[in-house]
């Protein structure tokens, strides 16, 4: 009877305490896993989320592990296999807004949540309003909100249509040159956009010779901020270009640039 009682006990205590791993490990391991389907295409935006959400609800133990590392595997390999896309479709813009950014990941996760939900939120509401052409809607200020070319281009491609926002401010964000590509798009079509401030964005040379093509076609913009960004003389050669044909953008702010 001692016997089986100790014995119980011995089994009792080991099932009570497995082994954990460090909240340092669980976080490389989450991050790895959401990091792989963040990236996974192939799925939808509700695909995406669940995946995610279940990750996010995972206490990382070792027989947890097998199972997120065979998630991370799976999308990794959707992620580089998958089929290309010329064009992004409505779900795949509002896909590209909820991919998180992994490197404001802390320690505190909840904290980065919440964050990157408010962050979302704001974007998701303007990329809406932007879509369906609200007529009360004739500033977008996203001033200082850290935003990278993946956030801002499905905004950018919904202005293609719109007709009332009149002014975007975009000033001290993370758009760069793929961000230039499809704000060209957008002012290239759109008839009502007559002043942008991107001043102390990460626009290179490359990303100024495409914004600059556009500058040359469009006769609405009045007054465009291109300071402290990241382009030099041959940007600028660019831009000078574009204004021998352009006829309607009366200010131009160039200061701090290489």
């Amino acid at each position: 009877r001692t016997n089986a009682s100790n014995t119980g006990r011995s089994s009792h205590n080991n099932n009570s305490h497995p082994s954990k791993k460090t909240q340092a490990e669980q976080q490389k391991i989450k991050k790895k896993a959401l990091l792989a389907v963040s990236r996974d295409k192939s799925l939808s935006a509700k695909e995406r989320a669940a995946k995610m959400k279940k990750i996010m609800q995972t206490s990382v133990h070792d027989s947890d592990e097998e199972e997120l590392q065979s998630e991370t595997q799976s999308s990794s390999l959707t992620a580089r296999g998958g089929k290309s896309v010329k064009k992004k479709t409505s779900q795949q813009a509002m896909d590209s807004l909820c991919e998180p950014d992994f490197e404001e990941w802390d320690s505190n996760a909840n904290s980065f949540i919440e964050k990157k939900k408010s962050k979302n939120k704001e974007l998701n509401t303007l990329l809406t309003r932007i879509q369906v052409d609200d007529p009360n809607l004739r500033v977008v200020n996203l001033e200082q909100k850290n935003i990278s070319d993946a956030l801002i281009i499905p905004l950018f491609d919904a202005l293609v249509s719109n007709t009332h926002v009149e002014e975007l401010i975009l000033k001290e964000n993370r758009i760069g040159d793929e961000g230039c590509v499809a704000l060209a798009s957008a002012i290239l079509d759109n008839s009502t956009i007559n002043k942008i401030d991107l001043s102390g964005n990460n626009i290179k040379d490359d990303g100024m010779k495409d914004l600059c093509k556009a500058i040359a076609y469009n006769q609405c913009l009045v007054e465009i901020n291109l300071s402290a960004n990241k382009f030099g003389d041959a940007g600028v050669k660019e831009l000078a270009a574009s204004l021998v044909e352009n006829e309607s953008i009366e200010v131009l702010t160039l200061n701090g640039n290489l």
